[in-house]
This record gives structure tokens, sequence and C-alpha cells, in this order.
């Protein structure tokens, strides 16, 4: 993340969804989650194993602090961009990066999107007017729909 250098923490990485991110889900997450869709609390297990046997590429990041799992973001790419189909960071109020994981997880799939001819990011189906809001506000995204009336944000990188 050396776009990102002197802005995350030194304790911050991102890797690949693992079975360890799913384990740290459960032990760190899961307890304490009492987020519902499509606010977050997605189990992450089964729609990583449902992606992972539905899609032969995909875009998936487990942002870490040390050994704390912060964030989760999956997605899958098309044609013209790489499709956010969900981002969530710890439910617990101590995540350490609170405020980081969808800079964190953005920065990464516009890398992702850029090493592999993708124009776009889109964000699928915001939960909430206020998300879209600081999508838009904060990260110069555009809110539009598509042809099923589903939104979506989207910005070019």
């Amino acid at each position: 993340m050396g776009n990102l250098a002197g802005v995350l923490p030194k304790e911050m990485h991102v890797r690949e969804i693992t079975r360890a991110a799913g384990e740290a889900w459960q032990k760190q997450w899961r307890p304490n989650n009492e987020r519902t869709p499509p606010e977050g609390g997605w189990d992450w297990p089964d729609i990583w194993t449902d992606r992972k046997r539905h899609h032969t590429e995909l875009f998936h990041a487990a942002v870490w602090f040390g050994d704390r799992l912060c964030g989760l973001a999956l997605g899958v790419p098309n044609r013209t961009a790489v499709v956010l189909e969900g981002v969530e960071g710890d439910p617990n109020s101590d995540n350490p990066a609170k405020g980081l994981v969808l800079l964190t997880v953005l920065e990464a799939a516009t890398c992702y999107a850029q090493i592999t001819g993708r124009q776009e990011i889109w964000l699928k189906e915001p939960a909430n007017e206020r998300l879209v809001s600081h999508y838009v506000d904060a990260y110069g995204f555009e809110l539009v729909t598509d042809k099923a009336h589903k939104p979506y944000c989207r910005k070019r990188v």
C-alpha cells in the first residue's frame, strides 16, 4: 500500500482473504456483531466460499492491524470495473483501523483495477443514503442506476 504510506499506521496491511481471516472473523467479529444485512453483519466465510466456487476471478481483501482483522472486502470484476459487492469493518468499538478500512480497500481495488485493465470501481447497491453521500463527497464517486433500477456508485481510476 505504497500510495498510503504516511497515512496508514505501520501495523496495517492488506492481504487476500484466507482461512486465517475466516478464523479471525469467527473469533473477533462474530460474538459482538449486531449488524444485519445490508448494513453489514454478513457471513463472510460463506460468501467467500460461494464466490470462489462461482467465479474464476475475484478481488478480495482482508485488512489487518497486526493480528487483528479490521476489515473485509469482496468484489467480482466485470469487463469494465471491479465491482465491490461488500466492504465491512470490524464491528467492535475498539477497531484500531476505524475510519481507514474503506480508504484502504478502495486503494487496493484501484491497484487491482489498474493491473487487470479495468477503468472503474463500482460500489454495488449502497446500503443507505448516508453511505452514498460519503462515497460521493469523500471519495468522488457518482451515483448511477443500472438497467434493473439498482443503484451503484462508480468512479474512474
